[in-house]
Formats: C-alpha cells, sequence, structure tokens
C-alpha cells in the first residue's frame, strides 16, 4: 500500500480531526467561554505587569484561532523588507471603534 492510502475508503475525510480531538476541543472551547472574565483579569494582570510579555502571550493566544496565512511567492527582486510595525494596545470598544475611524486599512 503506497503512502497516503488505506483500506478503509470509508474512513475520516482529510481535514475533519478525529473524534477525540474533537471532543478535546469542544471541552476547552467550553471552560475557555465560561472563564472568559477570569482569563481577561489575568492576561490584564500580565500586561500591567510586563507589557511584553502580554503582546507574546496575546501572539501565542491568537495562533489558535487566527488561520495561519498560505504562504505566498515572493518576487526577491523587489526590496519587499518590513520595515516598521506598529503594535497598539486598544483597552475598550470606544478606543477601537476611535481607531478604526482613524486609521486607513493599507495592504503592501
Amino acid at each position: 500500500m503506497s503512502k497516503g492510502q488505506t483500506n478503509n475508503p470509508n474512513g475520516r475525510p482529510k481535514g475533519r480531526p478525529n473524534r477525540v480531538t474533537a471532543e478535546v476541543r469542544g471541552i476547552l472551547s467550553e471552560a475557555i467561554h465560561n472563564n472568559a472574565e477570569r482569563i481577561q483579569e489575568l492576561f490584564d494582570h500580565v500586561a500591567n505587569e510586563d507589557p511584553a510579555k502580554a503582546v507574546d502571550l496575546w501572539i501565542r493566544m491568537c495562533s489558535y484561532v487566527v488561520p495561519r496565512p498560505k504562504p505566498e511567492e515572493v518576487d526577491l527582486e523587489e526590496d519587499n523588507r518590513v520595515t516598521d510595525i506598529e503594535v497598539r494596545i486598544i483597552n475598550s470598544r470606544e478606543e477601537l471603534e476611535e481607531h478604526r475611524e482613524s486609521t486607513p486599512i493599507t495592504a503592501g
């Protein structure tokens, strides 16, 4: 039998998590949802004590909910280096709305 083939043609479709993985994700999702306020308090505490650690934590948490971008072809002849990155921590919905109104969306 070659790689990627199975003797069970009715097996789990590609991309679908197995039953245990799906159950664990459901349990974790419910636990996070039920403890969102406490998680926010803990995150705020970390942010007050060490803002850099809070940014690192935020980026790591986002990796669980934001899909990874697909690789793109890059023209190495062009200068595509990132020269400026701005990180802004927004503490309230009002601040978020102000930021959205005052910041144009630009794409490379």
